[in-house]
């Protein structure tokens, strides 16, 4: 392998910003286009189903996705992923994280945003943020319309390892350097880093970080 420059990767949801992104991202599309509200009815039942498990985090995705965005040209989201990641940038960001973030480009650092929520948006708050490196969950288009499927694996748990070590032999590196998250589905992709940090965890993950040997900050 070459000498490369420190890789930082980042979580964006929770771990950057203050909050989730994508229940946020289809509310305030669904607001702009209140009639689509009757394609939503079934969603309550559908995470019912998801709590009691009998389907999995890309089942539930895939079914807000379809009932908030299918169908709809990308130019009619583009209009709100626009206004949606300058609010988030603006407002939606934990402090203390983009300080953290600044000190990384400060140093440059090679910095990459893995995210388990879609590119339609994810790819916007990143440029804004400065991130080149974007991995996150890729929304199928036919027609220049969305169809409710992705054209990826869900980026999430494990895939965000299979995701990153996929980018590293691409770009010839050997290793992940630090990694942030906040979630313990991404245990994995903290563990693969040589510093893994928790940021304002989950129980779970602060329980874990311990024994898993991560340093936990609250941002």
């Amino acid at each position: 392998m070459k000498d490369h420059k420190p890789l930082v990767v980042f979580d964006l949801d929770g771990t950057l910003t203050k909050k989730d992104t994508y229940i946020p991202f289809l509310l305030g599309f669904l607001l702009r286009n209140p009639w689509r509200v009757l394609r939503t009815i079934h969603l309550p039942l559908a995470v019912l189903v998801h709590l009691f498990g009998l389907r999995n985090n890309t089942w539930l995705k895939l079914i807000f996705l379809k009932a908030f965005l299918g169908g709809v040209n990308r130019n009619k989201i583009e209009s709100w992923v626009n206004k949606f990641s300058d609010n988030v940038v603006d407002n939606g960001m934990r402090e203390n994280a983009l300080d953290i973030l600044a000190k990384h480009q400060r140093q440059h650092a090679e910095i990459v945003l893995v995210s388990a929520s879609l590119d339609i948006y994810v790819e916007a708050i990143g440029g804004k943020l400065g991130f080149i490196n974007i991995i996150s969950t890729k929304a199928e288009f036919k027609q220049n319309c969305v169809t409710g499927n992705i054209t990826t694996q869900n980026c999430y748990g494990e895939e965000k390892v299979e995701r990153i070590t996929e980018w590293l032999m691409h770009h010839d590196h050997g290793h992940v350097d630090i990694a942030y998250s906040d979630h313990h589905s991404d245990l994995p992709i903290l563990q693969l880093a040589k510093k893994g940090i928790a940021v304002n965890p989950t129980n779970n993950l602060r329980a874990l970080s311990k024994s898993k040997q991560l340093e936990v900050v609250d941002w």
